[in-house]
């Protein structure tokens, strides 16, 4: 099983007339603490329920808040002055009717929408009530957590989708909606290999997402170079086990020259070649150090990683690690039995 956080918050735990304090409580506690306040004298907590888990470098959360007559949940100044853990949250919208608010911004969200927080800046949700008691009060949320240095993408991007609604029905944004909640619904089910390894899909994936949506929006030229960078780093993410992934494919598949690829790599102190190997490199380590995989071929870990010649594999793995695949795979196991 995956790293499973304790349950944050369940209200139905504690008396109906208990339930505003507990949630209050519970959500001035978080890592990223956050004030909740009803809307209007007559609105009242049915239920707030909140399960996260851990998934490598990244958070995600299941919330549910069955609120009648409408709730505000706010990041505040004054709790920013205190704790600021400098994150970014993407809250991937299922159920019910909100606004969310930040850098003056407004955005209505219904299902299939997506928004973007900066822990750094005040932001509020405000769930609205339904006009018909009961389906419209249950506001639910699939949430991903990680801290800002993890994503790969241009601040001033990252500026500029807060307090806006992104389409959870685009091509990108459907995968994003769709692998999120099932990441949020299904995050136990994971091992801690697994859940690094999803933690790494999803940061490429954001990437590729945020600055598709905001490519071309304004943005000085050293941003959109930036912004070709992640992109063509998530490409190369999720073709590894292509033997023919070269930095020619990479540069087609973004359409533009392998020299200008090369150039934004080499501002980083990155060549394109290098990427790739570090990058199949870590995978097959990861796989070697696997027990569910101890049966299968040291040789046909690196092919399925894009190593055609296992001599070749076997020398940039001793490069890299100081060490063969087998030795390293070997003291892995040892490691795994002392534990």
């Amino acid at each position: 099983m995956g790293f499973v956080a304790p349950l944050v918050l369940d209200s139905t735990t504690v008396a109906p007339a208990d339930r505003l304090d507990h949630t209050r409580e519970a959500l001035a506690a978080l890592p990223v603490p956050l004030e909740f306040e009803l809307a209007g004298p007559s609105a009242r907590v049915r239920a707030n329920r909140l399960e996260a888990a851990v998934l490598g470098a990244v958070s995600v959360a299941q919330v549910t808040h069955v609120v009648d007559g409408g709730a505000l949940v706010d990041r505040t100044p004054r709790m920013i002055k205190r704790s600021d853990p400098e994150i970014y949250r993407i809250m991937v919208h299922l159920t019910g009717s909100d606004l969310m608010t930040q850098d003056g911004r407004e955005a209505a969200l219904a299902r299939r929408g997506l928004a973007v927080f900066d822990s750094s800046r005040p932001f509020r949700v405000h769930y609205l009530p339904g006009r018909i008691p009961g389906r419209e009060n249950v506001h639910r949320y699939a949430m991903l957590t990680f801290p800002r240095s993890l994503l790969s993408v241009d601040p001033r991007i990252m500026r500029a989708a807060t307090g806006v609604r992104l389409d959870g029905t685009s091509p990108l944004g459907s995968l994003v909606h769709s692998f999120a909640t099932r990441l949020a619904r299904d995050a136990e089910r994971y091992g801690p290999a697994d859940g690094a390894r999803l933690a790494t899909t999803v940061l490429d994936l954001l990437a590729v997402w945020l600055t598709g949506e905001f490519d071309g929006a304004g943005l000085p030229a050293e941003a959109h170079g930036q912004a070709l960078l992640a992109q063509s780093q998530a490409f190369i993410s999720e073709h590894l086990a292509d033997p023919m992934l070269s930095p020619h494919t990479v540069a087609g598949a973004h359409h533009v020259s392998l020299r200008t690829l090369q150039s934004q790599f080499a501002a980083q102190g990155l060549t394109v070649t290098g990427w790739i190997r570090q990058r199949r490199l870590e995978a097959c380590r990861r796989d070697l150090a696997n027990p569910r995989l101890a049966e299968v071929a040291v040789a046909s870990i690196g092919r399925r990683w894009g190593f055609e010649s296992a001599a070749h594999f076997s020398r940039l793995f001793r490069q890299a690690y100081g060490m063969s695949p087998r030795a390293f795979r070997a003291l892995a196991v040892e490691v795994t039995r002392r534990t």
